[in-house]
């Protein structure tokens, strides 16, 4: 999603709000809303229109204001009013810090000259900027940034391998030296005078305070607090939808609305493959309300093709290959305005990492290897918003942010999305508590039969094929067994009960010969920042043995996709 974006104005720049606009406006849904810009500061804001619903901007006593989002805590407000305020009154910071929401915001103090950017506490609105030899801009959309001629985008090769290894991109980093992503929980504020940049966190997770609380009071307390953050992000008589899949968290979605409004009568939709695990256990739930069920189905015809535009839309920064749904976003946006996102539940409620790292400790890089890999070493986690014994919000602001949010990032374009599981006070709880009582989805799973038996007693969880109070063995010989049971899959040689099938559809003869082409080396953008050959180390040996390269084949095609479309960029402009 584009969102908010603009600039510092200098000697070097001339008319360039409006090329980041032509730039930023890549979808013909989109709404702009008109220019601010003086002698010195531009920016515009472009957006979907679902929760902002008109053009107009707000400039009120010199200070201008643009956010892309929104707050649940203040139903009545406008949050722009809300921002205003709290800026005109000093307490910026501490307004933040209590506020939930998934937003990030401009403000730019024409008296003072100073530009403020902003993120939500946990960053899961993506805002990037570029900050050298005294030039600042920003932009939601990387591609917003080369609308402006003083950008230098210079490649870093380095992000080369992260991406190939990990999948995704660490930190503040993206495909280019000087532009970075801003950090979480964050106030980056811009001196136009001194062409200074500061950075400070309102919220650090060190202000969680632990809590004695036994468990069966957690169950309880989980319950209320989940009930209220569903009902504070959902309306009855607006256009909201759930993306329902076989797992635990979109479910967890569903059964609050029902429980808070039996009547409701909305859309929940899944997509995958016919008759997968998915769309059999989201039959089941749907059933047992008012709301209409709509499916949409992956085949090895229609997946390809969409996402290679969705490449550019998400800055090269996702792989094609978990762009999963993006497919159908034109159809589902005539359906749903907004979604109500199961996003990261597994890993906040469920505590879907526990069983492998310790409980209750700081992260040090003998733990995190194990996610980080070689890179481990590119992992700030001595900074001061991680002072908390627990290794989870590292994990958040990276392995979450970086890559599962991308997903989200790659639907913004069409469908806006609420995050119930990101809510602060549920957040908060959770981490107030012992890691102990999330293990083995110990709590999530407690709340959960006790809140909405009718959707979990006797409709199975796709992860395990079982309810979830059955127990499921977790021994080395059943997770041998399992990995035996997968080698059919991984061949491509039988069906999976899954949502895609990845290795098949890249066998099809029409996508090998596209991928043998993008990846052919000698004509590849990608060789000018890496030696490896991508055909011949993947996409040649994607069959050998059991091991599958379904994975980094399709990251390296992420990765030549992008180059590709920002070098047609630089040619056209």
């Amino acid at each position: 999603m584009p969102g908010i974006y603009g600039y510092v104005k200098n000697a070097k720049e001339y008319g360039s709000i409006n090329n980041m606009s032509t730039i930023l406006h890549h979808h013909k849904n989109f709404i702009k809303e008109n220019n601010y810009e003086d002698n010195i500061f531009a920016a515009s804001h472009i957006h979907l229109g679902n929760i902002k619903h008109h053009k107009g901007l707000f400039f009120r006593n010199g200070i201008y204001i643009s956010i892309e989002g929104e707050q649940y805590d203040y139903s009545n407000s406008i949050f722009e009013d809300l921002m205003f305020n709290a800026y005109m009154e000093n307490n910026l910071d501490y307004f933040l810090n209590k506020l939930d929401g998934y937003f990030n915001a401009i403000i730019y103090d024409s008296i003072n000259k100073k530009v403020f950017l902003i993120s939500d506490r946990y960053g899961m609105r993506m805002l990037y900027y570029y900050y050298k030899d005294g030039d600042f801009a920003f932009s939601g959309e990387v591609k917003g940034l080369f609308g402006l001629n003083f950008v230098d985008n210079e490649i870093d090769s380095n992000q080369i391998d992260v991406f190939m290894d990990l999948g995704y991109l660490l930190e503040d980093n993206t495909w280019h030296k000087h532009i970075k992503l801003i950090k979480p929980a964050t106030i980056l504020e811009f001196d136009i005078t001194s062409k200074e940049l500061t950075q400070r966190y309102y919220w650090k997770w060190s202000e969680i305070n632990y809590s004695d609380m036994c468990f069966d009071e957690a169950v309880d307390r989980l319950g209320d607090l989940w009930l209220k953050s569903v009902e504070k992000r959902f309306s009855p008589n607006s256009n909201i939808g759930v993306s329902l899949s076989g797992g635990l968290d979109s479910r967890a979605i569903f059964a609050a609305i029902n429980a808070i409004y039996p009547d409701s009568d909305g859309v929940a939709y899944t997509f995958g493959i016919p008759n997968c695990d998915d769309m059999r256990i989201a039959k089941q739930c749907v059933a047992q309300t008012k709301w209409t069920h709509r499916e949409f189905y992956l085949t090895d015809n229609n997946w390809f093709e969409p996402r290679k535009d969705r490449i550019w839309f998400t800055d090269g920064m996702f792989n094609l290959k978990h762009m999963h749904g993006s497919e159908f976003l034109d159809e589902i946006s005539e359906l749903v305005k907004i979604n109500m996102n199961g996003y990261a539940g597994d890993a906040i409620l469920g505590g879907g990492w526990l069983d492998r790292i310790p409980l209750d400790t700081y992260p040090r890089d003998e733990f995190m290897s194990i996610f980080y890999g070689d890179y481990v070493h590119k992992c700030n986690f001595v900074d001061t918003f991680y002072d908390i014994k627990k290794i989870e919000p590292h994990l958040f602001m990276n392995r979450v942010r970086r890559f599962t949010n991308m997903g989200t990032v790659n639907s913004l374009t069409n469908i806006d999305q609420r995050k119930p599981f990101f809510d602060n006070k549920i957040v908060e709880f959770i981490y107030s508590l012992p890691d102990s009582y999330r293990q083995n989805n110990s709590l999530y799973s407690s709340m959960l039969l006790k809140f909405f038996p009718k959707f979990y007693k006797n409709i199975p969880w796709q992860n395990t094929g079982k309810t979830i109070d059955k127990k499921v063995s977790s021994s080395n010989t059943m997770k041998i067994i399992k990995k035996i049971k997968r080698i059919p899959f991984k061949l491509g040689l039988m069906q999976d009960s899954g949502y895609t099938n990845y290795i098949k559809w890249i066998n099809e003869k029409n996508i090998n010969h596209e991928l043998h082409k993008i990846l052919n080396s000698k004509n590849a953008f990608y060789s000018k920042y890496t030696n490896i050959d991508f055909e011949v180390k993947y996409l040649n040996k994607k069959f050998k043995g059991i091991r599958n390269y379904d994975e980094k084949i399709l990251r390296a095609t992420t990765i030549e996709i992008y180059l590709q479309k920002l070098n047609i960029l630089k040619t056209t402009e």
